[in-house]
């Protein structure tokens, strides 16, 4: 369950609009909020959608987060319509497999920015039912960093780029645009976890971990 805080929708045909907020429950959806796609942009080779939609977290989940390094990103994700069948769900195209979760803080690396995902194929695939997630928050659980250059992979973060990134996070977004086609996605739960501080002594120098030594 979750309160109607200001979830968006992103990447669809408007850069930004508000997600659908539902007061009622179904199953383990328990006010929860929920989005679907319109617009498909059809990979020419390898068929996947390319105009990826995102729930978009609010403000409440943005800013200094660096205490829950070492905990988990907690939600539950499902479906009300959709073709799920394996040969129909996207899987990334290029250099850039398919994110689940996408993390930002815009202030890291000196204002250059850092951007760190978790790709899919590290977790158990959605196929449209009911499916709860728990991604651990540390760098070594799968997390991978966006190298800036389309050539470029994707690689694992140090451990001072994600203790940076939590302490500075300026968008949150977890994946809403599981196939190649039109759907409907419900989001609910969603929660920063940790049941104890695990930051390193090498990251306390200063809040923002700016001056992690890791």
């Amino acid at each position: 369950r979750m309160p109607d805080e200001g979830w968006t929708i992103t990447g669809n045909k408007a850069a930004s609009i508000p997600a659908s907020y539902e007061s009622s429950s179904r199953g383990l959806l328990n006010h929860y909020v929920h989005g679907a796609d319109d617009t498909i942009h059809t990979h020419l080779t390898a068929g996947d959608d390319q105009s990826l939609w995102y729930f978009q977290a609010p403000s409440s989940f943005l800013g200094h987060h660096g205490i829950a390094y070492g905990g988990t990103l907690d939600f539950v994700l499902s479906s009300f319509h959709g073709d799920f069948s394996a040969d129909k769900l996207n899987t990334g195209v290029g250099s850039s497999d398919l994110h689940l979760v996408v993390l930002t803080c815009d202030k890291c690396d000196t204002n250059r920015g850092v951007t760190i995902a978790f790709p899919l194929k590290k977790t158990k695939a959605f196929t449209g039912t009911t499916a709860q997630y728990s991604l651990s928050l540390k760098e070594s659980a799968g997390w991978v960093k966006d190298p800036k250059n389309s050539l470029a992979k994707w690689a694992a973060p140090s451990k001072c780029d994600f203790i940076e990134l939590l302490s500075g996070l300026s968008s949150v977004k977890i994946l809403g645009d599981f196939t190649s086609w039109y759907e409907s996605v419900a989001l609910d739960t969603v929660q920063i976890k940790n049941t104890k501080a695990q930051v390193p002594i090498c990251a306390q120098g200063t809040p923002d971990a700016s001056k992690c030594s890791c």
